[in-house]
């Protein structure tokens, strides 16, 4: 019965040691598929609404996923529309850094 226990309290102490999966990030590809005069358009967007605050990160600074929630965040401040959000971020996310 001791061995018991003890097989027990070790099968519960490796498990509770474990590191806890959850879900994987989403690496989804921007849904916006940009035109040449679009594309040009969202460059000049990020150049100077981006640029006009605080010095302009290059898009290889993050990767696209970490391009989304900066986007979500500054937006607003850039007064950017919702197209024009997605303009940039499908721009940023084109010339980001690849995901190792």
């Amino acid at each position: 019965m001791k061995k018991v226990i003890i097989a027990g309290g070790l099968v519960l102490f490796i498990f509770s040691c474990s590191t806890r999966t959850q879900g994987t990030a989403s690496t989804e590809k921007p849904v916006y598929k940009l035109t040449d005069q679009q594309f040009a358009t969202a460059k000049n967007l990020f150049e100077t609404r981006c640029g006009k605050c605080h010095d302009l990160p290059k898009p290889e600074d993050h990767t696209a996923e970490k391009w989304k929630p900066i986007m979500d965040q500054m937006a607003p401040k850039a007064k950017l529309t919702d197209e024009e959000k997605n303009w940039v971020l499908a721009y940023v996310s084109t010339n980001a850094k690849k995901q190792n």
